[in-house]
């Protein structure tokens, strides 16, 4: 029965992302105001959320008793990067609106921390290095989250995983303003690699590891360039 209605769900859903389509066409200003409304009602509620190893630590049998917080939560951040992903020209504006919800929210739960991931992935070409203004996502707090303790540093396996590839194309696509600061990230994230561990439980599955040792060549190379 759960299963049923996840399966359907996920058709609601692809649904709703062939309409949202639809409108990008015929009003993007519409689709801009949708996105403020969304953003600013999702904040207003008092549920109480997991926190710390309660939150990170939910598994499948939990999966369909997300709390209503991270459930509007996470739907207003898949409303985002439908928005973000149908209009492109206007993706600076939908960055301070994501810039504006994660001040307000303090996202734990690990649908929440996946679909901001997601949203990361999609702004990557926009973030900067240093703020510009008050509503500006800063690449190295991005960097700073996915290297974390909800991103390379959760206990869950399914945000451990996609942080390292999102951190991966994230690095990539900046890596020539990183290559200055390309021991920062190697500090950052070399606890966590086979070679530099000195616990064992830290050291990440390969696949993860493959995906820092790709960012960090990247870097490499662009520091080389310099």
């Amino acid at each position: 029965e759960v299963l049923q209605r996840h399966l359907a769900f996920l058709r609601f859903r692809r649904s709703a992302a062939a309409i949202l389509k639809d409108i990008a066409t015929l009003d993007a200003g519409l689709l801009l105001e949708a996105v403020k409304s969304s953003t600013a009602a999702s904040s207003c509620s008092s549920d109480t959320r997991p926190v710390g190893d309660e939150a990170s630590a939910m598994g499948a049998e939990s999966d369909a008793r997300w709390p209503a917080t991270a459930r509007r939560s996470e739907a207003t951040l898949h409303f985002l990067h439908l928005v973000g992903k149908n209009l492109v020209k206007h993706r600076g504006q939908l960055l301070e609106h994501l810039s504006e919800f994660l001040g307000r929210e303090k996202l734990q739960h690990w649908g929440e921390r996946l679909a901001v991931m997601e949203l990361y992935l999609l702004v990557a070409p926009l973030l900067q290095a240093e703020k510009e203004s008050g509503t500006c996502v800063e690449l190295w707090a991005v960097l700073a989250d996915l290297w974390g303790a909800h991103g390379l540093r959760s206990k869950d396996p399914r945000l451990a995983m996609r942080s390292s590839f999102v951190l991966r194309e994230v690095v990539r696509q900046h890596c020539c303003s990183l290559a200055p600061s390309a021991l920062v990230v190697l500090n950052a994230v070399k606890d966590l690699l086979g070679t530099e561990a000195a616990n064992a439980e830290a050291v990440l599955p390969r696949e993860q590891q493959l995906h820092l040792f790709e960012m960090l060549g990247a870097l490499a190379c662009a520091t080389r360039e310099e």
